[in-house]
């Protein structure tokens, strides 16, 4: 029965270290594949894969558009990140820009 218990704490615990994060902030430099945003004060990169969701406003931009509006981004425009940590490896799930 403790061996049960004790597996089922190990897989909680497992499932918490994954939970995703929220940032908010405002782009200071945007380089292929990465994207610097100031939150809290203090400058974080982000990179975006092909499976980041990005949208502007409430609307999800996909395809050639996605590129072209992350390109676009000008310094100071307000986004939200959501995030996955796992140790040091952080995975962007949503890149929300602010209209």
């Amino acid at each position: 029965m403790m061996k049960k218990i004790a597996a089922v704490v190990i897989v909680l615990f497992g499932v918490g270290m994954l939970v995703a994060a929220e940032a908010k902030g405002k782009v200071k430099k945007v380089e292929k594949g990465a994207i610097t945003v100031e939150v809290d004060g203090k400058d974080v990169e982000y990179k975006l894969g092909k499976e980041t969701k990005v949208y502007e406003g409430s609307d999800e931009v996909t395809g050639k558009d996605k590129g072209k509006l992350l390109k676009g981004l000008k310094e100071g425009t307000e986004v939200t990140i959501i995030y996955d940590k796992d140790g040091d490896k952080i995975t962007v799930k949503e890149f929300k820009i602010k209209k």
